[in-house]
């Protein structure tokens, strides 16, 4: 006798389904749902530089290899570069309007 055809979304229900009981089972008696009750969220704040969160407060160890990481480190570089072009641009384009403005008067 043929199995009639099930769809996915149907084996992905049941599959969920599953799990909960699974979970529900494995922790009974134990007080893993009072302690995740009991976590705060840390205060975060990003990274001006790289965009990075990082915890407030956070111990100077953890600042100092955040800062001299390599994704902090290449940004930092990067934003660099792109102050030191625009700087150079500036300063070509007063040039030029100057020497524009000397060759027209």
């Amino acid at each position: 006798m043929p199995r009639p055809a099930v769809c996915s979304l149907c084996l992905v229900v049941t599959c969920v389904h599953l799990y909960v009981s699974v979970t529900a089972v494995m922790c009974v008696g134990c007080d893993h749902q009072s302690a995740s009750n009991q976590l705060t969220p840390k205060e975060m704040e990003v990274c001006h530089i790289c965009g990075a969160f990082l915890v407030v407060g956070d111990i100077p160890q953890r600042v100092e290899e955040h800062v001299s990481g390599k994704q902090h480190m290449g940004y930092a570089k990067v934003r660099d570069t792109i102050e030191n072009l625009k700087v150079r641009l500036d300063l070509n384009y007063m040039k030029f309007t100057y020497l524009s403005y000397l060759n027209n008067s």
